[in-house]
């Protein structure tokens, strides 16, 4: 009788692993990646790169390298789907992503799987750990969107976050190469066996190359087996100081930490009702003037006031130096750019930050958003549960750190 082994492995390498490969990347590579699906793709990935690499049918590593690729696609379908002018067109640019995604992957794979033999037993087994998280450091640091395009975990790696702070994310994708190179040789010696059950039987499992293209198994030896347990022992080991050290944040009151409490200042609800356009300078002077001394930094909501140009920006920024004390205030504002647009002909507006300081006679910092994401004008409704919010706001008129939570949508 046939064994699953002997049918993976001999007689059906492509469509079980290529089909495999298909399923996991749908799931691992999501929006948010989690440590297991990745773990286990790279796993299946490290098991049939011997067999490709060995038989090399050109066909059967881009068969692999689409299902990688549509299996991605899929996996971020949903929320992407309407991302740009027409779905046909969304669906391209996240093929597209994912096919880089995954040639990068596949790349390194068959890189540690071309040169495993040429290391020493330990080395074998820690090559593509390190050239996995090499890779993918050097693809965040070159991508405009960091490590978003990366494939790295998300999820599932609570246990080893301590160790950011000492060596970065790439100790997160260190930890992810060195599972997928744990369980894969443990998955080949329990497929496959060992050496002396290879060689000394009748009718071995996977025989020679030269005569049908298969390759024996390289994690049976007895030392390399004793290097894959000695990794798992460090990968459990680097757990164990979540135990002990705590990642949660420092108390907001503590000799290790600096308080910095933050007013939200907004006018009285009945002043602008449903329309923030209602407000003026005047407004948010008279009440931030309310919050002065209560508060190290007093935040004005975004494109609170609104400027015609540097001239206007700035003697209104003088006005709120002068009129409010005690306090820094962060002036959040529109103003009109010189330069008329080239497609439309009209003056473009810019949001930018100003914060100023009666203990400061100049403007101390002005941030101005670029590249905004969408570009398309957004239409916002206020909610009647948020509009009931902002009026119990009013009744505390500061929001601290403390008591206050953001959540973006």
């Amino acid at each position: 009788m046939t064994s699953l082994s002997t049918l993976v492995f001999q007689k059906y390498p492509t469509p079980a692993f290529v089909t495999t490969s298909l399923l996991l990347s749908a799931i691992s590579f999501t929006t948010n990646p989690s440590l297991v699906p990745v773990v286990l793709t790279l796993t299946a990935l490290r098991l049939y790169a011997p067999i490709l690499l060995h038989r090399k049918p050109l066909r059967h590593a881009l068969l692999l390298w689409l299902s990688l690729s549509f299996g991605g696609s899929v996996a971020r379908l949903i929320p992407s789907l309407h991302a740009l002018s027409s779905p046909g067109m969304s669906f391209v640019v996240l093929f597209s992503l994912a096919a880089v995604t995954s040639f990068i992957a596949l790349s390194v794979v068959f890189l540690d799987t071309r040169f495993y033999t040429s290391f020493p037993p330990w080395s074998q087994i820690t090559f593509f750990p390190a050239i996995w998280a090499i890779v993918w450091s050097v693809v965040a640091h070159l991508s405009p969107v960091g490590r978003l395009t990366t494939l790295s975990p998300v999820l599932g790696l609570e246990r080893y976050n301590w160790m950011i702070q000492w060596v970065g994310p790439a100790g997160n994708d260190w930890v992810v190469g060195a599972w997928a190179v744990v369980c894969s040789e443990a998955m080949g010696h329990w497929f496959i066996g060992s050496p002396s059950q290879q060689y000394d039987s009748d009718e071995p499992l996977i025989s020679d190359v030269s005569e049908n293209g298969s390759i024996p198994n390289h994690s049976g030896s007895s030392s390399n087996s004793r290097n894959v347990l000695l990794l798992a022992a460090v990968l459990v080991t680097l757990t164990v100081p979540s135990f002990i050290v705590s990642d949660l944040p420092l108390p907001v009151f503590s000799v290790e930490t600096t308080p910095l409490s933050v007013g939200c200042v907004l006018p009285s609800f009945q002043r602008y009702k449903y329309n923030l356009n209602n407000l003026t300078l005047d407004d948010f002077i008279t009440e931030s003037k309310k919050l002065t001394n209560s508060a190290n930094i007093l935040l004005w909501p975004e494109g609170a006031v609104r400027f015609q140009d540097e001239a206007d920006r700035d003697a209104a920024l003088e006005r709120v130096r002068k009129e409010i004390t005690g306090s820094h205030v962060g002036v959040s504002f529109e103003e009109l750019v010189n330069e008329p647009s080239h497609t439309s002909g009209r003056y473009l507006k810019r949001t930018g930050l100003a914060l100023v300081s009666r203990s400061s006679s100049e403007i101390l910092l002005i941030y101005r958003k670029r590249h905004l994401v969408p570009s398309k004008p957004l239409t916002i409704r206020l909610s009647p549960v948020y509009l009931h919010l902002l009026q119990l706001r009013n009744h505390s008129h500061l929001l601290t750190p403390r008591s206050l939570r953001l959540s973006t949508l």
